[in-house]
């Protein structure tokens, strides 16, 4: 389940299927700064952290899977938006907040699988309160979520219960939430899971290690790709005026560059082209996938003696395209 901080609803009703996700996020982070912006669609839900400068991080959740995918989350929100349709909400989240929402998709297990016929609950969070807990207890009954409690720094700071007349992703304004879950434990059998936080802020007049830029950057080497294989099809095309079976001959290239890129093979599908745009749902860095392609395009022209012409339309790509060439070691 996403726990949806409180805060203050700066927009809610757009949906993904007439917005670009890319431009959306960077708009309302230089207008809102501190901020989360909230996805959901019927199989799929989504969050990501802003702060003044930075992007924090994110979740994607998926399906009945309870836990999160943190890696390139906006990338695979944007790959997702072609066959699933998000419901968005933007959220002003205080700057001293943000720190510690973004940090829950990063908590290691502290305590797991504490029982309650053994652990009661009461007990158990004034331990976490001595301990100075920054993170949170899960608590389970019947297999099926209860609820959670946060800590930050051994202070109960929010509280969510599904037993409640709130909704269960909507955080309560009271300690409604932590008073059923107490009520709960001593009547049902219960599991509970502690996760802490390692540090919920970045050190004073240090960035945070992901900033913004870079984030948006890597979506830029999309039309990159584009523009490349579009390129090599056009330049082993016109060698062959009767027909060439570009698909065939790239998907043949991938086969080959698999053991070295696996996540190029076209069996797994995480890499596609459609004969116009290029598409990537792996959780390689796609600077990474991108010199892998880059890497399997120039081959592919040299097998066909086309080298000459197709470097000199990658030398047309440095000039358009010079800092995102560069990212992937291919700049002047």
């Amino acid at each position: 389940m996403i726990i949806i901080p409180k805060g203050k609803i700066v927009m809610a009703g757009l949906n993904s299927y007439y917005l670009d996700i890319e431009r959306l996020c960077e708009y309302y982070h230089e207008v809102v700064g501190s901020c989360g912006i909230y996805f959901k669609s019927v199989s799929a839900g989504g969050m990501l952290f802003f702060d003044n400068s930075d992007y924090l991080g994110g979740g994607l959740q998926t399906g009945t899977v309870n836990d999160f995918d943190t890696a390139d989350v906006i990338e695979k929100l944007v790959a997702s938006t072609s066959s699933d349709s998000f419901d968005i909400t933007i959220y002003k989240i205080d700057q001293e907040d943000v720190y510690f929402w973004s940090s829950l998709f990063q908590a290691k297990s502290l305590y797991n699988g504490l029982k309650s016929d053994f652990t009661d609950l009461a007990a158990l969070i004034k331990k976490m309160k001595a301990e100075k807990l920054s993170g949170y207890i899960e608590v389970l009954f019947d297999n099926i979520h209860g609820g959670y409690l946060f800590f930050r720094n051994g202070k109960i700071v929010h509280s969510v219960s599904s037993m409640t007349e709130n909704p269960p992703g909507e955080l309560p304004g009271s300690d409604e939430g932590l008073a059923t879950l107490i009520n709960f434990s001593k009547k049902k059998s219960g599991v509970f899971n502690v996760k802490e936080i390692v540090t919920h802020k970045p050190s004073i007049g240090v960035k945070s290690d992901i900033n913004i830029l870079p984030v948006f950057d890597t979506r830029r080497i999309y039309p990159v790709l584009d523009s490349l294989l579009n390129s090599l099809k056009m330049v082993l095309s016109e060698k062959h005026p009767r027909g060439f079976n570009f698909d065939l001959a790239l998907k043949k290239k991938f086969i080959e560059k698999a053991d070295k890129y696996d996540f190029l093979d076209p069996f797994s599908a995480e890499f596609k082209y459609n004969g116009s745009k290029v598409t990537y749902q792996g959780n390689a860095d796609l600077k990474l996938v991108a010199a892998a392609v880059f890497e399997s395009a120039r081959e592919l022209a040299a097998e066909k003696n086309q080298t000459d012409r197709f470097e000199s339309k990658i030398e047309t790509l440095r000039s358009q395209y010079p800092k995102e060439l560069t990212e992937i070691g291919y700049g002047a």
